[in-house]
C-alpha cells in the first residue's frame, strides 16, 4: 500500500475497503464464498453474479446526509423478507450520501431494523443469490470530488434493495469497527507515502534546478526547509510502519491478549489523526518548492495537493478521531510503554514524556472526561503522536535526524545544533513554565503540559516548515541520506 499509493492513490480506495472487509466476514459460514473471493489476488471488472467471478471487491455505504459521522442518526430501514438472522435476506429502503467505489460487487452498509433503533450491518450485493440484478440498488449520481477521478464516489438510493444481515441486529457499529480500524491504518500509510513522494519530488527538483548562481538544493534556506521536510517524512513512515506491525500482531492473536493489541487499538487513531492532518501542509510546502510549476497540472505536485485532505477526512475527521482517543485512554499504558523504551536517551524527551503522563493521569481521573476534557483532546493527540514519532526516530532513524526531530519538535536537547534565532524567546525557562496561575478547571500538571507544549510550538517548530534552524552540516547530512534512498 505504501508503494502503490505513490503510483496512483485513486485505485487504493477499493483495495483498502476490500481488504478491510475480510475481518468482518471471515469465520462467518453465511459469507464463506464472499470471504474466499475477497482473498483472490485477481481483479474481475465484469458486472455479474459473484458465482461467475474468480475475485470480488467490496465498497462501503455508511453515511447519510443528515448524520455524516454520526451513523446512529441514519434513517435507512431494513425489513426481513422471511426469517431474521445473520446471512438472511432483508429489503433496505433509504438514501446513502457517500457510497465509495460503486463499481464494487457488494457494499457493507448500515440500516435500522424494525423495532430496533440501533444500526445493523448489511452486505448489499449487486446481484441477488438467484442470479438476478439487485434492482433496488440505484446509483443516483457520481460525486464531483476535489481530488482523483480514478475512483468514483456516489450517492445511492435503496428502494427495497436486497441485503444480507452481517452479525446480529442492532450490533452494526460493533460489527464494522474492525473495518474502520483497518481503513484508518491505510489512511495513515497513504498519508505517509504521499509525504515521501512529495519530498522525493522536491529533492529531485532542487537537485537539478539552478537558481541565483547555484543548485537550489545548495541554497542554505532551501536546504534548511528540505531537511525539515525529510525529518517529518521519515517520522511519518516510521509511525505508520510501527502501527502496521502492531496490526499484524493484533490479527494473529485474535481475541487473545498481546502487548501490541492496545497499542494498535489506540495507536492507529493517534497516527491517523496526526499523520493525515499534517499531509496537506506538507504537500503544499513541497509544491511551493516548484514555484509556479507546482501549481499547474502538468506537474505531479498539483494532484498530490488536491488529494492530500482526503485521508484526514475519510474514516473520521480530526474531532471524531480526537474524541475516540479520549474515550480509549484505558489503552494508554501501551502507548506510554512504547515511549519508555527510549528512557534515558534524551533528557528533553524524558521531560516531555513525564509531563505527557501527568496530563493523561489528570484526564483519566476526571469524573466526566468525555465532556469536561473534550477541549483538551487535540492537544493530547498532537503530543501523543510527537512522542511516538520521537521514540521511533531514536530507535530506528538516522541518528542525526532523530536528534534534529527531538530538538525541533520536542525541545532543545543540548546536542550541539546551531539553533539560531527564535520567533519567540520566553523569559522563563521550561522548568518554570508550570508555575503559572491555573484556573479552576485545569490542574497544575495540565497547565504545565499545555504551556510546555505551546512554548515549544512557538520557539522551536514555529508555525511553518523550515522555521527551526539546523546547522548546515546537519541539514546536508539529512538531505544526503534521503537522496541516497531515492
Amino acid at each position: 500500500m505504501y508503494m502503490m499509493n505513490q503510483l496512483e492513490p485513486g485505485h487504493c480506495c477499493p483495495i483498502v475497503m476490500t481488504a478491510a472487509a475480510i475481518p468482518v466476514l471471515k469465520n462467518k459460514p453465511a459469507f464463506e464464498e464472499w470471504s474466499k473471493k475477497l482473498l483472490v489476488q485477481e481483479y474481475d471488472p465484469e458486472n455479474k453474479p459473484i458465482q461467475a467471478k474468480n475475485g470480488v471487491t467490496l465498497g462501503m455505504s455508511m453515511t447519510e446526509k443528515q448524520g455524516g459521522s454520526d451513523v446512529r442518526a441514519n434513517t435507512t430501514i431494513a425489513k426481513a423478507i422471511t426469517e431474521k438472522g445473520e446471512g438472511k435476506g432483508y429489503l433496505l429502503t433509504g438514501h446513502k450520501w457517500f457510497t465509495s467505489a460503486p463499481m464494487s460487487d457488494g457494499f457493507l452498509t448500515l440500516a435500522k431494523t424494525e423495532n430496533n433503533d440501533a444500526p445493523s450491518c448489511f452486505l448489499v450485493p449487486r446481484w441477488k443469490p438467484d442470479g438476478s440484478r439487485n434492482t433496488g440498488f440505484n446509483i443516483m449520481r457520481l460525486k464531483d470530488k476535489l481530488a482523483d477521478r480514478s475512483n468514483a464516489s456516489s450517492e445511492v438510493e435503496y428502494d427495497n434493495a436486497y441485503g444480507f444481515l452481517v452479525g446480529n441486529e442492532g450490533k452494526g457499529v460493533k460489527t464494522i469497527i474492525e473495518m474502520v480500524q483497518s481503513t484508518r491504518l491505510d489512511c495513515t500509510i497513504g498519508a505517509a507515502s504521499s509525504s515521501r513522494k512529495a519530498v522525493t519530488l522536491a529533492l529531485h527538483h532542487s537537485l537539478h534546478r539552478n537558481a541565483f548562481g547555484k543548485k537550489l538544493i545548495h541554497q542554505p534556506l532551501m536546504a534548511n526547509l528540505l531537511a525539515d521536510l525529510c525529518i517529518e517524512a521519515e517520522a511519518h513512515t516510521l509511525l505508520a510502519m510501527r502501527i502496521a506491525s502492531a496490526y499484524d500482531s493484533y490479527n494473529r492473536c485474535g481475541n487473545e491478549q498481546h502487548s501490541d493489541n492496545d497499542l494498535f487499538r489506540l495507536g492507529v487513531s493517534i497516527a491517523k489523526y496526526y499523520v493525515c492532518k499534517r499531509q496537506p501542509n506538507f504537500a503544499y510546502e513541497c509544491m511551493e518548492i516548484f514555484g509556479g510549476n507546482g501549481f499547474v497540472e502538468d506537474f505531479p505536485l498539483a494532484k498530490l495537493f488536491r488529494q492530500s485532505p482526503l485521508n484526514s477526512i475519510w474514516e473520521g475527521s480530526g474531532n471524531v478521531i480526537a474524541l475516540d482517543i479520549l474515550r480509549g485512554l484505558n489503552a494508554m499504558p501501551a502507548i506510554l510503554h512504547e515511549l519508555s523504551l527510549v528512557k534515558g536517551m534524551d533528557t528533553s524527551f524524558d521531560l516531555f514524556v513525564g509531563n505527557l503522563n501527568k496530563s493523561v493521569m489528570d484526564i483519566r481521573s476526571s469524573a466526566s472526561n468525555n465532556v469536561n476534557n473534550q477541549h483538551l483532546a487535540r492537544n493530547l493527540c498532537d503530543r501523543l503522536a510527537l512522542g511516538m514519532q520521537a521514540s521511533l526516530m531514536m530507535r530506528y532513524g538516522n541518528p542525526k535526524a532523530a536528534a534534529a526531530y527531538i530538538a525541533s519538535r520536542i525541545g532543545i536537547s543540548g546536542k550541539g545544533f546551531e539553533h539560531g534565532a527564535y520567533y519567540c524567546n520566553p523569559s522563563s525557562n521550561e522548568e518554570n513554565a508550570g508555575n503559572m496561575t491555573t484556573s479552576g478547571y485545569l490542574t497544575h500538571s495540565l497547565a504545565y503540559s499545555l504551556t510546555h507544549s505551546l512554548t515549544h510550538l512557538l520557539t522551536h517548530s514555529g508555525f511553518n516548515y523550515g522555521s527551526f534552524v539546523y546547522s548546515n552540516a546537519v541539514a546536508e547530512d539529512i538531505i544526503n541520506d534521503n537522496i541516497k534512498a531515492m
